[in-house]
């Protein structure tokens, strides 16, 4: 699956955390710098979600991050399944 940061994200950096403001609903969510610098490389392109992935983090966890945050349309995929946990 190749995933982006959706077009219609803010990012604002708040020290040590991301503000991400999906713009049609409003809805802001902080994530660490950590887990930012894992999501930027797809701020400007599509990039599938095993190139993002790093052996640091567990993969179960890695999986619910980016399906979390695909269901609060701050990453947009290419296809409309979750990934399989």
């Amino acid at each position: 699956m190749y995933i982006r940061i959706s077009e219609d994200v803010v990012i604002e950096d708040l020290g040590n955390e991301k503000l991400l403001i999906e713009m049609s609903s409003q809805e802001g969510h902080v994530i660490d710098n950590e887990a930012y610098i894992l999501i930027k490389p797809a701020e400007k392109e599509y990039i599938h979600v095993n190139s993002l992935y790093s052996e640091v983090y567990d993969f179960d966890e890695y999986i619910n991050f980016i399906n979390e945050l695909i269901s609060k349309k701050v990453l947009v995929c290419r296809e409309h399944k979750k990934l399989k946990e």
